[in-house]
């Protein structure tokens, strides 16, 4: 059957679990949305060329591939309507409140897209979409997180992110404040020992955990995670644009460096605020450096930015100027 990969036979009676056997393509994925996920990740412009925008005769001819493709496994009707499992899945990518990927989004087609995931959280509920991994199965796998007080959990058990977690010995946070302790922060995080004393003394904050961060970078014990989250609550659609990922409004987004065997983060937050008509990637920003060890605590909150008490916090993703 075109479209839809599955090894399922006939079915009807889809659930959440069901249903992340099902790898749907790009073109299948923007059709439900309705455009573009706002992280590109599920409707890569290089994959669906006219991801920018589909004209209503181009929309119409992908919706009857989809019905064609999915209505006899019961998973759209003959309309192209999501069955109701899988209106739970779409609901957070189509509004998203804020979402987190393992990675940053390539500025444009020209740079590969290196990330396995990107999560999208919406008012009731998540959803985690990542490239199938199965044999033979081409497209995205959506698997549900729940919701609001599921979502710690169920998102660490489907990233794998716990892998090699480590807990710091003790909480720590060092916000930079000038070039100088950038410089030595960086300095710190490429191995130089010197360097992560001198920011420490520089912080009044103590030495060690930075040393050893440092020297274990210089040696390669530790791995990285490359973490981007983005904040879409207060953002609505640009008045001159189809574009449902072309948002106006303050977004502020985080990239995070993280190192899991030693319970450390370097955190970027960016306040971006795009004009009228630009989107995040293309407005001014102003950034705020800090590195963190944390013994405790959400990681879940640490990557996104959004403290746990706002999530499924009502979100202006739906409404337009």
């Amino acid at each position: 059957m075109e479209g839809v990969s599955f090894s399922l036979g006939q079915h009807t009676d889809w659930d959440i679990s069901s249903l992340r056997k099902v790898a749907f393509t790009s073109e299948q994925m923007y059709t439900m949305i309705g455009g573009p996920d706002y992280l590109r990740y599920v409707v890569p412009a290089k994959d669906v060329p006219f991801a920018s925008y589909a004209g209503d005769d181009v929309f119409a001819w992908m919706r009857r591939r989809l019905v064609d493709s999915c209505s006899a496994m019961g998973l759209v009707d003959a309309d192209g309507v999501p069955c109701s499992a899988l209106q739970q899945l779409i609901e957070p990518i189509r509004d998203t409140a804020f979402a987190v990927g393992d990675g940053v989004m390539p500025p444009d087609d020209d740079h590969e897209d290196i990330r396995t995931y990107v999560a999208y959280f919406g008012t009731r509920f998540a959803t985690l979409c990542r490239f199938s991994t199965v044999p033979y199965q081409l497209g995205y796998n959506l698997i549900g997180l729940g919701r609001p007080d599921q979502w710690e959990n169920n998102f660490l058990d489907e990233t794998g992110v716990l892998k090699g977690f480590k807990q710091a010995s003790l909480n720590l946070k060092a916000t930079v404040d000038d070039s100088r302790e950038k410089a030595l922060l960086n300095g710190a995080l490429d191995g130089s020992s010197y360097d992560a004393k001198k920011f420490a003394e520089a912080k009044g904050l103590p030495k060690e955990p930075f040393v050893n961060l440092a020297r274990d970078i210089r040696t390669r014990k530790y791995r990285r995670l490359t973490i981007q989250g983005v904040d879409y609550r207060r953002t609505r659609l640009a008045e001159s644009s189809q574009l449902r990922d072309l948002r106006i409004g303050p977004q502020p987004w985080r990239a995070s460096e993280v190192f899991p065997g030693a319970g450390a983060f370097f955190v970027i937050d960016f306040d971006a605020k795009p004009g009228v008509d630009a989107s995040v990637w293309e407005g001014e920003s102003t950034s705020h450096v800090s590195i963190e060890f944390a013994k405790k605590g959400s990681l879940l909150e640490r990557f996104s930015g959004i403290p746990r008490a706002q999530w499924g916090q009502s979100s202006l993703a739906a409404t337009k100027e």
